[in-house]
């Protein structure tokens, strides 16, 4: 099967299960996004697609970012485009269309925890204490 044939069943199984048409519009962003950088390396079929494929397509999210803007990608929006690829491909193990899942060991990027920008002044500690 090609890809858009299973992006299509994908969709159909997720609209059967009654995820939401906001999540699945999310998701086929994602994943057209993913297919459309497969087939720029030539990749056509789903049994294709190695860890390491995987692997290059998370180094080239950091690294090319958002399309519109050209500014880097946040960490949660990276792990939204992977988690939804680990989620295709773990359907398509699960419908018989891989013999194993290449995004089984995948780590999804963790957002950055940042320090508070603001603090209290010594006369608001001192009106505190």
């Amino acid at each position: 099967m090609n890809f858009s044939a299973l992006l299509a069943a994908y969709f159909e199984d997720l609209r059967v299960k009654n995820w939401s048409e906001a999540t699945i519009d999310r998701r086929q962003n994602s994943l057209n996004r993913f297919c459309v950088w497969l087939q720029d390396r030539s990749v056509e079929r789903i049994d294709a697609v190695t860890p390491e494929l995987i692997a290059a397509y998370q180094r080239n999210l950091y690294h090319q970012g958002n399309l519109r803007t050209k500014r880097p990608l946040r960490s949660a929006t990276q792990a939204s485009y992977l988690s939804a690829v680990a989620h295709w491909l773990q359907w398509c193990c699960l419908q018989g269309h891989l013999a194993f899942n290449p995004a089984v060991g995948l780590e999804l990027p963790k957002e950055e925890v940042r320090l508070p920008m603001n603090y209290l002044t010594v006369e608001e500690v001192e009106s505190l204490l």
